[in-house]
């Protein structure tokens, strides 16, 4: 649990106990009292360092990172296409329907292509410290980012922006996503994820605030009598769906401590 006063920390503990595939912890598992999240909120609402919450994509500052487990995605329409093939496959497979454990494929997120986050000072890049079912990894390679022109992004800060994205362009997931978000959300019916390629030909990026990420991920979404899950993004994650990315710079190396805190490798 972070420490009193460290909102950071407390951002990353939300994130690092978020889980689709499986029912929510209940009070007496998280152990935290109902005045103690009350001091939370109230530190939240009414604490410093928070505005880049709220703010959109910082074009002039993305971080791509590299794990010794997760190689780079470069290539946005190779990644699409390899989306477009694991949904087919996974709405297909019978192993998939009906079943009781975890399906494998709980996220909505387009994990195949390039993602990216900002720096903050003393921290820097986000997604270091901020992100769903990490891995653990203790090393990891940075790269300074920047697109090549003026991208269109389409900015998720709440429940309403992410049903946008899904109503404007659905993907019915119900058969592989079901089981899972059953489980997690205790919802029964269809659901629907954005198609990515289809959004591809309207933007070239989408970014979920670290706001958007606290209001929608995890709560069933209404789109047209079906429901989306906003799963397996990270907070002030970009995806990008078109080739606008260039290094802006060398990469930089990145150790974690026994801490769990993320240095500059010496």
């Amino acid at each position: 649990m972070a420490r009193h006063g460290d909102v950071f920390d407390a951002l990353g503990d939300a994130v690092a106990f978020a889980a689709y595939w499986q029912e929510p912890m209940d009070a007496d598992e998280t152990d935290v009292p109902d005045e103690h999240l009350r001091r939370w909120a109230e530190v939240v609402v009414r604490g410093p360092g928070i505005d880049w919450w709220r703010a959109p994509v910082q074009l002039a500052d993305q971080w791509q990172c590299e794990l010794p487990d997760q190689p780079l995605k470069v290539d946005p329409a190779e990644g699409l296409a390899q989306w477009a093939a694991d949904e087919r496959a996974a709405v297909l497979a019978p192993d998939y329907r009906n079943r009781d454990d975890v399906s494998g494929t709980w996220w909505s997120a387009p994990v195949r292509v390039p993602s990216t986050t900002r720096s903050l000072p003393a921290r820097g890049p986000v997604g270091l410290w901020l992100t769903e079912d990490e891995s653990g990894a203790r090393r990891a390679r940075c790269w300074p980012m920047q697109p090549t022109h003026e991208p269109r992004v389409f900015e998720v800060h709440g429940p309403d922006d992410w049903a946008q994205l899904a109503r404007a362009h659905p993907f019915d997931v119900t058969d592989s996503r079901a089981p899972d978000w059953k489980r997690a959300t205790g919802r029964v019916g269809k659901w629907v994820i954005p198609d990515w390629r289809a959004v591809a030909a309207d933007y070239d990026a989408v970014h979920v605030s670290a706001w958007g990420w606290l209001t929608t991920a995890g709560r069933p979404v209404p789109v047209n009598g079906a429901a989306s899950l906003l799963a397996g993004w990270s907070p002030d994650q970009t995806y990008w769906l078109a080739d606008c990315l260039a290094p802006a710079g060398p990469p930089l190396d990145y150790e974690r401590d026994e801490d769990g805190a993320w240095h500059v490798a010496g």
